[in-house]
């Protein structure tokens, strides 16, 4: 079913043919000439879906961003309502009148569309491979807890987020459930937890693709207990305890990059869509002291722990925004 919409467009055109800056001033008014966004496009703004288009004509599909910091779209299909090529290439204002829509050349392409939102919420779920330099606990648990720290479980999490124009928020809450390992002689007898909180700065976002630069702060909690101890255990000769417990708690700050893919939805056109993304951290190094021990284990407060790795992850997200 197809929508109908009375829109005005007035476009002063101060362009020269030549021109690669094209900047148009314009203004969207409703059936009862009441302005709805007030506009200043510049071509780079203009997002076409197929790319064999000159600057001189703008003919074919166009989503025209109309209003950045708002995140205000205008999807129109101009062969549906204009009989001729729309050109941008005089100087003398165009007045353009759009009626009662025509049917659409093709099913694949969208119907009219005037959704208009402040920001877009969204709903995460991701798994994180936390892979860090775990190098100061090597000297305290000996062999048996190398096993353990280079083969680090992922972290299931679901956030929630909120994204503007050009930047986005993010919190994140993950946990492993408990496991063990035949190979391992520590095990983990309850839940890793971790706190993720992160914001970022779109580097572009198109029809299909998304990138964003961020940067973050990130909490992990592991808790492991001695088991199953064999008669050569490092740990046991080590700290000559059998019933040691170790809970590796660790903050750290962190700058990475998300890439995502985009999917719509027929219905919510641009008012709900899907992604797919992939994306890497740098671990900051930092100094935090490890709390070792339940039973007649001490350690120095000067014992330092340092990350200096790349870990990364994958998520797929919602984004949901309503009409304004």
């Amino acid at each position: 079913m197809f929508r109908y919409l009375l829109i005005t467009i007035i476009i002063p055109c101060s362009l020269a043919l030549n021109s690669q800056q094209r900047i148009i001033s314009g203004e969207v008014v409703n059936t009862n000439g009441m302005p709805l966004i007030g506009v200043e496009i510049s071509q780079d703004q203009l997002k076409k879906y197929d790319t064999n288009y000159s600057y001189s004509d703008i003919n074919g599909i166009w989503a025209i961003k109309l209003n950045v910091e708002a995140n205000s779209y205008i999807h129109f299909n101009y062969r549906s309502y204009l009989s001729q090529a729309v050109r941008i290439d005089t100087t003398q204002p165009m007045k353009i009148i759009m009626e009662e829509a025509a049917p659409l050349p093709s099913d694949d392409l969208p119907e009219l569309y005037f959704p208009s939102t402040t920001g877009f919420g969204i709903f995460q779920f991701g798994i994180d491979f936390n892979q860090g330099n775990y190098d100061g606990y090597r000297p305290l648990l000996g062999d048996i807890t190398t096993d353990f720290l280079d083969n680090v479980k992922p972290i299931i999490y679901v956030g929630l987020g909120y994204e503007r124009t050009s930047w986005m928020m993010r919190l994140n809450i993950g946990y492993t459930p408990s496991f063990a390992d035949q190979d391992l002689t520590i095990k983990n007898t309850s839940d890793n937890f971790m706190l993720d909180i992160v914001g970022g700065y779109k580097i572009f976002d198109s029809r299909r693709w998304k990138l964003i630069t961020k940067g973050g702060f990130k909490y992990l909690n592991y808790n492991l207990e001695n088991t199953v101890l064999e008669d050569d255990a490092t740990l046991s000769e080590y700290l000559d305890n059998p019933d040691i417990e170790l809970n590796f708690s660790q903050p750290f700050t962190y700058l990475g990059l998300d890439l995502e893919y985009k999917f719509y939805t027929d219905d919510e056109y641009l008012l709900r869509y899907w992604t797919i993304g992939l994306y890497g951290n740098y671990l900051f190094k930092l100094k935090r002291n490890p709390y070792l021990g339940t039973k007649n284990v001490s350690l120095s407060s000067e014992i330092p722990i340092e990350f200096q790795k790349v870990n990364w992850g994958i998520a797929g997200r919602m984004y949901f925004g309503s009409r304004i």
